[in-house]
């Protein structure tokens, strides 16, 4: 890498960004939101580290017929916006009104998974049964009274040593859940051995300019979310462009 990348001054962020890192959510007001919803490796890093990350993984999706972009173009767009949100303090990207075209991206583009809640019925129900913090943290999330079951899941590709759970049941009439996701230090921390062995994901969610979900929260050292089909993150790495959050 080079020194003057290296060497920027540093940030609070995401530590792995790349295009997969992206998804919808709805707001307090029911509104379709875009942005990054992976804050795993948050870490104080140079913020040239996002730019160079993002751009090497859409220089992948480009390569595998993924992207049909040309590659400096979408370098030109990244550090445009990258530019235009220091100037403008950043913004919510609501897919409505005035984003129309990633309206376009957020609803007709990317479609909802198909059978989403028979495959997540179908998960294994935990065992040995969730740790009490995890537990207290669902049912903290979840409509009362409501009777659900948890089960195991497997999601992501870097996130695989996470341990997740899900809380699913019947409520009014319709299924709903929520996932229980471990919070780790990232990979920065066994890099750097002198670093503090503490998470950051709260941190950048709270500091974050962006309509935020009123169902994510970390409680008891887990990132709660809650799971539907029309909340859906992009997936170019697998070829993919949608798939469960």
């Amino acid at each position: 890498m080079p020194r003057s990348i290296k060497n920027a001054p540093k940030t609070l962020a995401v530590g792995d960004l790349h295009v997969d890192s992206f998804g919808t959510w709805r707001d307090l007001e029911g509104r379709l939101v875009w942005g990054i919803d992976d804050f795993d490796e948050a870490w104080p890093l140079p913020y040239t580290n996002d730019l160079v990350r993002l751009a090497a993984s859409v220089k992948l999706a480009i390569d595998a017929n993924l992207l049909h972009l040309n590659l400096r173009d979408a370098c030109g767009y990244l550090a445009e916006g990258y530019r235009k949100g220091l100037r403008t303090g950043g913004a919510p990207i609501t897919l409505a009104e005035r984003e129309q075209h990633l309206e376009r991206l957020g609803i007709d583009a990317i479609k909802p998974i198909d059978h989403f809640w028979r495959k997540l019925n179908m998960l294994p129900v935990a065992r040995p049964r969730p740790p009490r913090d995890a537990r207290h943290a669902l049912e903290h999330s979840l409509p009362h009274p409501f009777e659900f079951k948890v089960v195991r899941r497997v999601a992501g590709t870097g996130s695989l040593g996470r341990p997740r759970f899900l809380a699913i049941g019947e409520w009014k009439g319709a299924l709903i859940a929520r996932e229980a996701k471990a919070m780790l230090p990232s990979a920065c921390a066994w890099l750097d051995r002198r670093s503090p062995r503490r998470t950051y994901g709260e941190e950048i969610l709270e500091i974050a300019v962006r309509a935020h979900d009123p169902f994510q929260e970390v409680r008891n050292g887990w990132l709660i979310r809650r799971l539907s089909p029309e909340l859906i993150r992009s997936r170019f790495s697998t070829g993919r462009r949608n798939a469960t959050r």
